[in-house]
Protein backbone atom coordinates (compact mmCIF):
# COMPACT_ATOMS: atom_id res chain seq x y z
CA UNK A 1 0.00 0.00 0.00
CA UNK A 2 1.28 3.54 -0.73
CA UNK A 3 0.13 7.00 0.14
CA UNK A 4 0.33 10.50 -1.47
CA UNK A 5 1.76 14.89 -2.10
CA UNK A 6 -0.55 17.26 -3.00
CA UNK A 7 -2.12 16.86 0.83
CA UNK A 8 0.56 18.85 2.58
CA UNK A 9 0.82 21.55 -0.26
CA UNK A 10 -3.07 22.42 0.36
CA UNK A 11 -2.52 22.07 4.53
CA UNK A 12 0.34 24.41 4.13
CA UNK A 13 -1.81 27.24 1.92
CA UNK A 14 -4.71 26.37 4.27
CA UNK A 15 -6.75 24.90 2.29
CA UNK A 16 -8.73 21.90 3.83
CA UNK A 17 -9.70 18.63 1.43
CA UNK A 18 -13.12 18.39 0.45
CA UNK A 19 -12.61 14.62 1.47
CA UNK A 20 -10.27 14.63 4.00
CA UNK A 21 -9.78 10.93 4.96
CA UNK A 22 -8.75 11.36 8.66
CA UNK A 23 -12.21 13.30 8.82
CA UNK A 24 -14.12 9.77 9.00
CA UNK A 25 -12.04 7.78 11.23
CA UNK A 26 -11.97 7.62 15.17
CA UNK A 27 -8.72 9.61 16.25
CA UNK A 28 -7.64 6.67 18.06
CA UNK A 29 -7.65 4.28 15.70
CA UNK A 30 -5.28 6.95 14.08
CA UNK A 31 -3.38 7.22 16.70
CA UNK A 32 -2.87 3.60 17.64
CA UNK A 33 -1.77 3.17 13.81
CA UNK A 34 0.88 5.89 14.46
CA UNK A 35 2.23 4.41 17.46
CA UNK A 36 2.16 0.95 15.56
CA UNK A 37 4.26 2.05 12.74
CA UNK A 38 6.52 4.22 15.23
CA UNK A 39 7.50 0.79 17.24
CA UNK A 40 8.37 -0.76 13.91
CA UNK A 41 10.57 1.90 12.70
CA UNK A 42 12.27 2.08 16.18
CA UNK A 43 11.06 6.01 17.21
CA UNK A 44 8.90 7.52 19.42
CA UNK A 45 6.46 10.58 19.80
CA UNK A 46 7.32 13.04 22.44
CA UNK A 47 4.61 14.74 24.05
CA UNK A 48 5.95 17.48 25.99
CA UNK A 49 7.99 21.13 25.00
CA UNK A 50 11.75 21.11 24.40
CA UNK A 51 14.22 23.91 25.19
CA UNK A 52 17.59 24.03 25.67
CA UNK A 53 21.03 24.79 23.53
CA UNK A 54 18.88 27.16 21.67
CA UNK A 55 15.82 25.31 20.58
CA UNK A 56 12.68 26.30 21.80
CA UNK A 57 9.92 24.04 20.67
CA UNK A 58 6.27 24.11 21.49
CA UNK A 59 5.17 20.70 21.16
CA UNK A 60 1.55 19.38 21.02
CA UNK A 61 0.39 15.76 22.74
CA UNK A 62 -0.41 13.29 20.13
CA UNK A 63 -3.98 13.12 21.15
CA UNK A 64 -4.06 17.31 19.82
CA UNK A 65 -2.59 16.44 16.66
CA UNK A 66 -4.17 13.64 14.73
CA UNK A 67 -4.15 15.26 11.54
CA UNK A 68 -0.95 15.88 11.43
CA UNK A 69 0.68 12.60 12.52
CA UNK A 70 -2.38 10.79 10.24
CA UNK A 71 -0.23 13.35 7.40
CA UNK A 72 3.42 12.78 8.84
CA UNK A 73 3.14 8.53 9.10
CA UNK A 74 1.50 9.22 5.58
CA UNK A 75 4.52 10.70 4.15
CA UNK A 76 6.82 8.17 5.54
CA UNK A 77 4.65 5.20 4.52
CA UNK A 78 6.55 4.24 1.57
CA UNK A 79 9.98 4.03 2.37
CA UNK A 80 11.47 0.61 3.61
CA UNK A 81 11.10 0.32 6.58
CA UNK A 82 14.77 -0.51 6.61
CA UNK A 83 15.00 3.02 5.67
CA UNK A 84 13.50 4.73 8.75
CA UNK A 85 15.60 2.11 11.37
CA UNK A 86 19.05 2.86 9.90
CA UNK A 87 18.80 6.76 10.09
CA UNK A 88 19.05 7.18 13.42
CA UNK A 89 15.51 8.91 13.97
CA UNK A 90 15.08 8.71 17.50
CA UNK A 91 12.28 10.86 18.00
CA UNK A 92 9.56 13.12 16.14
CA UNK A 93 7.66 15.87 17.88
CA UNK A 94 4.39 17.52 16.47
CA UNK A 95 5.13 21.32 16.92
CA UNK A 96 3.27 24.51 16.91
CA UNK A 97 6.64 26.59 17.00
CA UNK A 98 9.95 25.66 16.31
CA UNK A 99 13.03 28.25 17.02
CA UNK A 100 17.00 27.48 16.98
CA UNK A 101 18.95 30.31 18.63
CA UNK A 102 15.92 32.96 18.19
CA UNK A 103 15.28 32.16 14.39
CA UNK A 104 11.51 30.58 13.58
CA UNK A 105 12.01 27.12 11.54
CA UNK A 106 9.40 25.26 9.62
CA UNK A 107 11.11 22.27 10.73
CA UNK A 108 14.79 21.14 12.15
CA UNK A 109 16.56 17.82 13.32
CA UNK A 110 18.16 17.89 16.35
CA UNK A 111 20.06 15.47 18.59
CA UNK A 112 17.99 12.73 16.51
CA UNK A 113 14.74 14.37 16.95
CA UNK A 114 12.54 15.25 14.07
CA UNK A 115 10.66 18.50 15.18
CA UNK A 116 8.05 18.87 12.80
CA UNK A 117 5.81 22.15 12.17
CA UNK A 118 2.12 21.88 12.37
CA UNK A 119 0.34 22.48 9.98
CA UNK A 120 2.27 19.70 8.06
CA UNK A 121 3.98 20.10 4.97
CA UNK A 122 4.78 16.69 3.35
CA UNK A 123 7.51 18.47 1.54
CA UNK A 124 9.32 19.25 4.83
CA UNK A 125 9.42 16.12 6.36
CA UNK A 126 11.13 14.56 3.20
CA UNK A 127 13.55 17.65 3.72
CA UNK A 128 14.08 16.74 7.11
CA UNK A 129 14.67 13.89 6.74
CA UNK A 130 17.77 13.89 4.04
CA UNK A 131 18.95 15.41 6.56
CA UNK A 132 19.43 12.62 8.56
CA UNK A 133 20.71 10.22 5.51
CA UNK A 134 23.44 12.63 4.50
CA UNK A 135 24.85 15.54 6.30
CA UNK A 136 28.43 16.52 5.28
CA UNK A 137 28.02 20.11 4.63
CA UNK A 138 30.30 19.67 1.94
CA UNK A 139 30.92 16.92 -0.79
CA UNK A 140 33.07 18.04 -3.71
CA UNK A 141 31.20 15.49 -6.11
CA UNK A 142 27.94 17.15 -5.55
CA UNK A 143 29.57 21.01 -6.39
CA UNK A 144 31.06 19.99 -9.41
CA UNK A 145 27.82 19.36 -10.60
CA UNK A 146 26.66 23.31 -10.73
CA UNK A 147 27.86 25.34 -13.35
CA UNK A 148 31.53 27.04 -13.57
CA UNK A 149 31.50 29.57 -11.61
CA UNK A 150 28.42 28.97 -9.51
CA UNK A 151 28.82 30.06 -5.51
CA UNK A 152 25.83 28.83 -3.21
CA UNK A 153 24.78 32.08 -1.53
CA UNK A 154 23.79 31.13 2.56
CA UNK A 155 20.84 30.63 3.75
CA UNK A 156 18.87 32.95 6.32
CA UNK A 157 20.08 30.76 9.27
CA UNK A 158 23.59 30.54 7.94
CA UNK A 159 23.77 34.08 6.29
CA UNK A 160 25.72 35.57 9.60
CA UNK A 161 28.35 32.10 9.66
CA UNK A 162 29.39 32.14 6.35
CA UNK A 163 27.92 33.95 3.23
CA UNK A 164 29.74 36.29 2.02
CA UNK A 165 29.20 39.78 0.52
CA UNK A 166 30.38 38.58 -2.74
CA UNK A 167 29.35 35.39 -3.12
CA UNK A 168 25.81 36.17 -2.18
CA UNK A 169 25.47 39.05 -4.40
CA UNK A 170 26.99 36.51 -7.60
CA UNK A 171 24.58 33.87 -6.30
CA UNK A 172 21.47 36.51 -6.07
CA UNK A 173 22.53 37.77 -9.03
CA UNK A 174 21.96 33.95 -10.36
CA UNK A 175 18.13 33.94 -9.61
CA UNK A 176 17.97 35.94 -12.90
CA UNK A 177 19.35 34.09 -14.86
CA UNK A 178 16.80 31.58 -15.89
CA UNK A 179 19.05 28.32 -17.48
CA UNK A 180 21.13 28.57 -14.40
CA UNK A 181 17.56 28.48 -12.13
CA UNK A 182 16.76 24.84 -13.93
CA UNK A 183 19.85 23.45 -12.63
CA UNK A 184 18.08 24.04 -8.83
CA UNK A 185 14.19 23.17 -7.81
CA UNK A 186 13.76 26.17 -5.93
CA UNK A 187 15.93 29.14 -5.32
CA UNK A 188 16.03 28.28 -1.72
CA UNK A 189 18.15 25.18 -3.08
CA UNK A 190 20.61 28.01 -4.17
CA UNK A 191 21.63 28.84 -0.45
CA UNK A 192 23.86 25.91 0.47
CA UNK A 193 25.26 22.82 -0.68
CA UNK A 194 23.63 21.01 1.79
CA UNK A 195 20.22 22.57 1.47
CA UNK A 196 20.17 21.82 -2.54
CA UNK A 197 20.55 18.21 -1.74
CA UNK A 198 17.99 18.42 0.54
CA UNK A 199 15.85 20.58 -1.80
CA UNK A 200 16.55 18.02 -4.14
CA UNK A 201 15.48 15.11 -2.49
CA UNK A 202 12.26 16.37 -1.38
CA UNK A 203 11.29 17.74 -4.95
CA UNK A 204 11.96 13.96 -5.64
CA UNK A 205 9.73 12.66 -3.00
CA UNK A 206 6.92 14.84 -3.18
CA UNK A 207 6.31 15.59 -6.47
CA UNK A 208 8.24 12.87 -8.32
CA UNK A 209 6.62 13.81 -12.15
CA UNK A 210 7.22 17.81 -11.62
CA UNK A 211 10.69 16.50 -10.95
CA UNK A 212 11.43 14.33 -13.43
CA UNK A 213 9.55 17.16 -15.82
CA UNK A 214 12.24 19.62 -14.72
CA UNK A 215 15.17 17.67 -15.27
CA UNK A 216 14.24 16.89 -18.68
CA UNK A 217 15.15 20.91 -19.10
CA UNK A 218 18.19 20.71 -17.06
CA UNK A 219 21.31 18.50 -17.64
CA UNK A 220 22.70 19.64 -14.00
CA UNK A 221 19.40 19.23 -12.19
CA UNK A 222 19.36 15.12 -13.66
CA UNK A 223 22.71 14.58 -12.91
CA UNK A 224 21.78 15.92 -9.33
CA UNK A 225 18.78 12.97 -8.96
CA UNK A 226 21.32 10.07 -9.85
CA UNK A 227 23.39 11.26 -7.09
CA UNK A 228 20.77 11.49 -4.61
CA UNK A 229 19.87 7.77 -5.16
CA UNK A 230 23.18 6.69 -5.37
CA UNK A 231 23.09 8.36 -2.08
CA UNK A 232 20.25 6.93 -0.45
CA UNK A 233 20.78 3.55 -1.85
CA UNK A 234 24.01 3.69 -0.07
CA UNK A 235 22.05 3.78 3.46
CA UNK A 236 19.21 1.39 2.03
CA UNK A 237 19.66 -0.59 -0.62
CA UNK A 238 16.19 -0.96 -1.19
CA UNK A 239 16.00 2.37 -1.87
CA UNK A 240 16.84 1.21 -5.57
CA UNK A 241 15.17 1.71 -8.87
CA UNK A 242 12.15 -0.24 -7.97
CA UNK A 243 11.83 1.81 -5.51
CA UNK A 244 11.39 5.25 -7.13
CA UNK A 245 9.80 3.45 -9.94
CA UNK A 246 7.23 2.44 -7.11
CA UNK A 247 6.11 6.19 -6.02
CA UNK A 248 5.52 7.58 -9.72
CA UNK A 249 2.24 7.35 -9.60
CA UNK A 250 1.78 7.96 -6.00
CA UNK A 251 -0.02 11.22 -4.79
CA UNK A 252 -0.41 12.94 -1.30
CA UNK A 253 -3.91 12.61 -1.31
CA UNK A 254 -3.40 8.43 -1.77
CA UNK A 255 -1.03 8.18 0.38
CA UNK A 256 -2.94 9.95 3.11
CA UNK A 257 -6.32 8.24 1.90
CA UNK A 258 -4.27 4.64 1.84
CA UNK A 259 -2.89 4.84 5.50
CA UNK A 260 -6.11 6.09 7.43
CA UNK A 261 -7.69 2.47 5.35
CA UNK A 262 -5.24 0.50 6.58
CA UNK A 263 -5.57 2.33 10.30
CA UNK A 264 -8.74 0.80 10.55
CA UNK A 265 -8.18 -2.24 8.77
CA UNK A 266 -5.81 -2.94 11.66
CA UNK A 267 -8.51 -1.92 13.91
CA UNK A 268 -10.98 -4.25 13.03
CA UNK A 269 -7.30 -7.15 13.18
CA UNK A 270 -7.41 -6.27 16.19
CA UNK A 271 -10.69 -6.86 17.68
CA UNK A 272 -10.29 -10.41 16.36
CA UNK A 273 -7.30 -10.86 18.01
CA UNK A 274 -5.64 -11.75 14.60
CA UNK A 275 -2.45 -9.93 13.35
CA UNK A 276 -2.23 -6.45 12.00
CA UNK A 277 -1.59 -5.52 8.15
CA UNK A 278 2.24 -4.41 7.78
CA UNK A 279 1.08 -2.36 4.91
CA UNK A 280 3.73 0.82 3.90
CA UNK A 281 5.96 0.09 1.19
CA UNK A 282 6.22 -3.16 -0.43
CA UNK A 283 9.67 -5.03 -0.22
CA UNK A 284 12.17 -4.47 -2.92
CA UNK A 285 15.05 -6.94 -2.99
CA UNK A 286 18.35 -5.31 -2.58
CA UNK A 287 20.14 -6.17 -5.55
CA UNK A 288 22.82 -9.23 -5.31
CA UNK A 289 26.02 -8.13 -3.76
CA UNK A 290 24.55 -5.70 -1.75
Amino acid sequence: MRVGFVFGLLLAAGVALADDPVAGVDAKVILDECERVAQRCRFTVLETSQSGGGLQATVVPAAEAVEGMAAFFAAIDVFPVRLLQDSGLNKVAFCTQVKMGGVQLGGLNYDKTMYVKLPIRLSSVYHQLYYLLDNPPVNPEWTSLNRTGFLYSGSEVQAANFARGRDARQAKAALDDEKLAKDFVQPYAMSSELEDRACTFEAMMANPAAFAAAAKESTVLKKKGDFIRRRVARVTPTMNKAFWDSIDDTTEESRLEDFCKRAVQNNELRQKMKPPVIGGYKKVKAPAGK
